[in-house]
Formats: C-alpha cells, structure tokens, sequence
C-alpha cells in the first residue's frame, strides 16, 4: 500500500483546513515549513519517537528534544535545527529515491549514531537561523525549511553549516479574477554573477514576499511594436 509523505499530507491537511483558496491562502500554503512523520522522503522515521533517552545519556537531551518539536523548521526552531542535521547524516545510510512507494525504514542504530554526530556540531543554543543559510554568490541568508516541507529546502553541510544552493523552485500565482500575477524566485532572475538579479530575490523569497508582474496590457501600451 503506498504511504503519503510528508509533502503531500501537509498540504491536503492545509487544502481541507480551508473554506476557500484565495491568493493569501496560497502565499501561507507554500510557505509553510511543517513537516509530518513518519516518512520524510521516503524514509520511515517512526524508530526515532521510540528511542529511550536513558538508554544513551550523551544524546538524551537530543532525543527528548525531537520528542517535543512540534514539526515546524521555523528559524527559531531547536527541533528543526537537530532534525536538518539527522537527516544530512542520515544520507550515509541512504540516498532519497525517486520511486515514492520505495519506504527506507530507520533502524535505532542509525539514528543513534546520526545523532551523536549532531551532538558535537550543534551547540546546544542554536536554532535552525543559526545553522542553515540560502547561499548564493557572496550573499548567505538564514532561511526556514526542510527537506519535505512544502517550503522545502535541499542542502549540504559544509563547516558547521547547512547551505542550501536549492530549494522550492520558481513559485506563481495567477488570479485570473483580478488578472494579477505573482511570483518569487529563490536566488534571482539573471544566472550573472556581476548582474544585481542574480541575488535580488533572495530577501523576499526567505520572507515568503512575491512581486507583482505587469499585465500584457501594460507592455502594449509602453513598448513600441510590442504585438501579442
């Protein structure tokens, strides 16, 4: 039998929690950072909220941790911050498939040993502001998700930090109604280093912000010879 993962139950959870869908509700939706267990891509994490925190006392304060996160990567989030580095650990004993109904289920070992990894990297105040950055050029900022949120997030560690070069794509919204179109990139428009679009999104895209695009009517009206 295939199993929803977290993605796809956090946003019919969001969809069925509405009367109705309009662009606010959309904006909210595909900000969202609440990831649900068990299974966050494809990995079965139901070992992890069994795990007696007394039986490995190096690591109890972690567990006991995980055990009252709520499931939301907001920045100021302890929990998310111990998850994000468990699941890049985790990536030594399994690498995600693109098959949804293949489930990898984490044995106790693993995740015991994943999270003794994350002890001696995470300071014991750190948040997940204060470990994970959308990175792009020169310009880092800290930035909110999960891998399997609905506003995910694809990073590698690298010197104490978890830098995300990828994450949700190029979002839009369409309102036929009042014929408004919004969209936000998660870098910039232009792939040129030297170019102020490479990073001039990354502000509003880690604020879940959109641009306003101009109609067509617009471009008939100010540019010359412009036919559709």
């Amino acid at each position: 039998m295939r199993r929803d993962n977290s993605r796809s139950k956090r946003a019919k959870d969001l969809i069925h929690s509405q009367n109705s869908i309009g662009v606010k509700e959309l904006i909210e939706i595909q900000g969202d950072t609440k990831i649900i267990f068990p299974i966050i891509r494809g990995i079965d994490f139901t070992s992890l909220f069994k795990l007696d925190s007394n039986r490995y006392p190096s690591i109890g304060y972690l567990i006991e941790e995980l055990k009252q996160w709520d499931g939301y990567a907001e920045k100021s989030s302890r929990g998310a911050a111990i998850f994000a580095l468990l699941f890049e650990r985790y990536k030594k004993y399994y690498r995600y498939s693109k098959n949804p109904d293949v489930i990898k289920i984490a044995e106790e070992k693993e995740l015991v040993d994943c999270l003794r990894w994350v002890s001696k990297k995470l300071p014991k105040k750190y948040s997940l502001g204060d470990i994970q950055f959308l990175k792009r050029g020169k310009k880092k900022l800290p930035i909110a998700g999960i891998p399997d949120s609905l506003n995910t997030v694809r990073p590698y560690y690298y010197k104490g930090e978890l830098i995300v070069e990828e994450c949700s794509a190029f979002r839009m919204i369409v309102n036929l109604h009042d014929r408004i179109s919004l969209t936000c990139h998660p870098l910039g428009a232009s792939s040129n280093e030297d170019d102020v679009n490479y990073t001039s999104q990354m502000d509003m895209y880690q604020k879940n912000s959109y641009r306003k695009l101009k109609t067509m009517d617009n471009y008939k009206q100010y540019i010359k010879g412009y036919s559709i």
